[in-house]
């Protein structure tokens, strides 16, 4: 970087194609070496390691393909139950409020002694409502 107090100021220039085939191991080193790498994304293989699967045991390709689908299935089986679960703890945190509401208002009429029960009453419900709210993923 320029002003470096190390002097240090010059431009990296780029690299030749020579200086990239030098680089390069030649057919020696390529046969000698075994490991090769390959990132594809997504739950299927990209066409070419298909074939290739095809090619070691036939109906790999089919088998991996369906290994994928049924995990797909399986996936949205999971996010739809989460779904639907969460819309019936809504529904049930709504209907037991309304009943919280109703009785406090019910006991509210029968002070002194009701105001003391209302007092509990709303203390547990705001205690049980915190304990038992729903865990929502983190980012959502």
């Amino acid at each position: 970087m320029a002003g470096d107090s190390n002097g240090d100021d010059k431009e990296l220039s780029p690299i030749t194609p020579r200086e990239l085939k030098s680089n390069e191991p030649d057919e020696k080193q390529a046969q000698e070496s075994g490991i090769v790498a390959t990132r594809y994304q997504g739950p299927i293989p990209p066409p070419e390691m298909l074939a290739a699967l095809e090619r070691v045991k036939p109906g790999l390709a089919d088998r991996v393909i369906t290994m994928a689908e049924n995990e797909q299935k399986h996936t949205a089986h999971i996010e739809r139950t989460a779904v639907e679960t969460h819309a019936v703890q809504v529904k049930w945190g709504n209907a037991n409020t309304l009943v919280a509401l109703l009785a406090c208002a019910l006991l509210s009429k029968f002070a002194p002694i009701g105001a003391i029960i209302l007092a509990v009453l709303m203390a547990l419900g705001t205690l049980v409502s915190i304990l038992t709210k729903p865990q929502t993923p983190s980012g959502s």
